[in-house]
């Protein structure tokens, strides 16, 4: 079953708001928040998601895996259908886009995102550059968290990679409930990807 990483990008925007994640929250809450979401939404497509996945010792970990096809001739998964990595940390971004994009394993996975916290856009672009020279196939979503907050707003920008090429940006701005103190995000504006 195909995954279209663009509704995939649209459902994580809408359902934000869902994590209950406030300002005071630290970066291991948002990631744990995310990563859970990422998992339930795994299972909700049918796919057996796993957490810290190295594919029996043989891999790097993988922040989150679904798996497709159970062999029971090999008694293992046989379909890596997504791999995603989750990084905080501005200065290990090209280093988890590395672990994403660069794994040597005896699968690969079809689909691929990166959500990550950038200081600007330069980085990103740069990042974005440095993706399409590493990534060897399959479909990649890179999520970036720019990391300059603008009249109590944060921009989020996602891009979609595919056949070597990358469309985007969608921008998202990510704000906080005045009333509940919950953060949210909404469409700023999406360049069309085909």
């Amino acid at each position: 079953m195909p995954v279209d990483l663009k509704q995939v990008f649209h459902g994580y925007v809408q359902n934000c708001h869902t994590f209950k994640l406030t300002a005071i929250h630290t970066y291991h809450s948002f990631t744990l928040r995310e990563l859970n979401y990422f998992y339930d939404l795994g299972i909700s497509l049918g796919y057996q998601p796993f957490t810290e996945d190295s594919i029996d010792g043989r891999a790097r970990r993988m922040d989150i895996s679904w798996w497709g096809k159970w062999s029971r001739n090999k008694g293992e998964w046989t379909e890596l259908v997504l791999h995603l990595e989750r990084e905080n940390s501005c200065s290990k971004d090209k280093e988890t886009l590395e672990k994403l994009f660069n794994q040597v394993r005896d699968y690969d996975p079809s689909y691929m995102i990166g959500i990550l916290t950038c200081h600007d856009l330069n980085r990103v672009e740069y990042l974005n550059k440095f993706a399409l020279r590493k990534m060897k196939g399959g479909e990649a979503l890179l999520i970036y968290h720019i990391d300059q907050k603008i009249e109590d707003k944060t921009e989020v920008h996602a891009y979609l990679i595919k056949g070597g090429n990358i469309s985007g940006p969608i921008v998202v701005i990510q704000k906080t409930n005045k009333d509940t103190d919950i953060i949210y995000m909404v469409l700023e504006k999406e360049i069309p990807i085909e």
